[in-house]
């Protein structure tokens, strides 16, 4: 009974983050980091069973990892340089705020450009990697965790769509009918700012596409299950429609990266599951064993027609969203782009190097760098969390991240496709360890054009999916049958 309180904590997290206004900004912020950072030291320090088994030098090397990145975070924090200050002075040379200078302990070793606000990342980027080797550690042992969290990953995009279908068909101001929720939202922005519990649709598609690709897997896998004698078709159908909201969801939210990666992340799915799908095509007899050939075309026929009115519903707010790109011609892409070219001047500062400027250093710095372009406004973020990781995190912390990922996307796709034996691992393991790799290689993709990592839900949420692929590469998950079947 007490072995399942880190789950119960890791999957409130699941639950909580993206539900609490996607935990963007301030007070909305704070219940889902309290329950990172608990559940993360939980799953790491509560005793596991002990399996017999040699300690797995891969955990030890993601290990490795989170430790290096903690520990250059915090350093970077506590040898920070300036203080950030939203109060302009006689020095800020017409930029609307200051970085006071602090007492540093070491002013000639590397440290952050701010402390508050590197402090402010690093209260939901330490937790997130405290996850990551956490759930690794945890999923070693407990393979049958993984369809857990998909399921409430998954579960909880479905809530997230529903919301935002609602807000859109009731022409909604504000998240919950109410300008004043979120206060950062001006009075005068509209829907189109805010999908769901999240502000930017770009966001809540990103979050949606994750939710997406998880709800197909498990359909499949119960579709699957069902041909064994092992499930109940009646599940595999519920994920099937609810994936569909979902789908419909991200059309509607408005976000142009959203949906193509949306149909991106299907085709994928869709390639590397081919041969499960054309099995289940040939079987469909014994997927409905007490239907006619009729009843079987009426179901599938059904299927289709609702994914095709789910688009067809949707198409208005797709189009509309295109054509003002076209119209604009794509000034927002212009614009990242812009944006791209100062974090590429930020990182031939000679204060930059292996640690980088430091986490959250880009909001405050960026305007010092974007002087004398067309730039204008505020950027929070960089639109590309790759080149902001090179640009907050330096050449070391970058590569860190990069092994971190990386690992975990190679583990999950060693054992589960055609191109590699993996003859001990059941199809069924195998569409789940697909569908985390889609999961994770759209948010990348995502990241390119957006900001989905610099928000606490959906980094958390990957985290998570990272130590599963991590947890993946031990010997006791590449047994058959290490998901549960039923």
């Amino acid at each position: 009974m007490y072995s399942r309180i880190p789950i119960a904590l890791l999957l409130s997290g699941l639950i909580l983050g993206p539900l609490v206004l996607g935990s963007y900004y301030d007070a909305w912020r704070w219940p889902l980091i309290v329950v990172a950072w608990v559940a993360g030291l939980a799953l790491i320090l509560w005793p596991l069973k002990k399996s017999g088994e040699r300690p797995n030098l891969n955990l030890w090397v993601m290990g490795g990892l989170v430790i290096l990145l903690i520990a250059q975070g915090l350093w970077m924090w506590w040898n920070a340089h300036f203080d950030f200050t939203l109060k302009p002075t006689v020095h800020s040379n017409g930029i609307p705020w200051s970085l006071v200078p602090r007492n540093v302990p070491f002013p000639e070793l590397p440290g952050a450009s701010a402390q508050n606000e590197a402090w402010d990342r690093l209260t939901y980027i330490i937790p997130a990697l405290l996850l990551v080797w956490g759930v690794a550690r945890w999923t070693a042992s407990k393979p049958a965790m993984i369809p857990w969290v998909a399921v409430t990953i998954h579960g909880t995009g479905l809530m997230v769509a529903i919301l935002g279908l609602v807000f859109r068909w009731t022409d909604a101001v504000g998240p919950f009918w109410s300008v004043g929720v979120m206060g950062f939202i001006d009075k005068r922005e509209t829907f189109h700012l805010f999908f769901g519990t999240y502000r930017s649709p770009g966001i809540a598609t990103s979050y949606l596409n994750i939710s997406l690709i998880l709800g197909l897997s498990l359909a499949l896998r119960h579709l699957y299950l069902v041909l064994k004698r092992r499930g109940t078709i009646g599940i595999a159908i519920v994920y099937f429609l609810s994936s569909f909201v979902v789908f419909g969801a991200v059309m509607a939210a408005g976000s142009k990266a959203g949906m193509a990666l949306a149909f991106l992340s299907v085709m994928i799915w869709a390639l590397m599951n081919g041969s499960v799908l054309k099995k289940l095509a040939s079987s469909t007899s014994l997927l409905f064993p007490r239907s006619s050939v009729i009843e079987r075309w009426l179901i599938g026929s059904s299927l289709m027609l609702i994914l095709v009115l789910t688009g067809l519903a949707c198409a208005g707010t797709t189009v509309l969203r295109w054509k003002e790109a076209i119209e604009t011609q794509y000034s927002t892409m212009v614009a990242r782009f812009s944006v791209n070219q100062c974090q590429i001047k930020m990182i031939q500062d000679q204060e930059w190097g292996a640690f980088g400027l430091g986490p959250g250093s880009f909001y405050p710095m960026f305007p010092y760098y974007a002087h004398g372009t067309n730039l204008t406004g505020v950027y929070y973020y960089a639109h590309n969390d790759h080149l902001q990781t090179l640009v907050e995190w330096g050449w070391l912390g970058f590569s860190a991240f990069a092994v971190l990922i990386g690992g975990s996307c190679w583990f999950l796709l060693r054992h589960s496709v055609s191109w590699k034996r993996s003859d001990d691992l059941s199809t069924s393991t195998k569409v789940m360890r697909r569908g985390l790799f889609i999961a994770i290689f759209i948010c990348l993709i995502h990241a390119t054009v957006d900001f989905p990592f610099q928000i606490e839900s959906i980094a958390i949420t990957i985290a998570v999916l990272i130590g599963l692929g991590w947890g993946c590469s031990t010997p006791s998950c590449l047994k058959r049958n290490t998901l549960p079947d039923s």
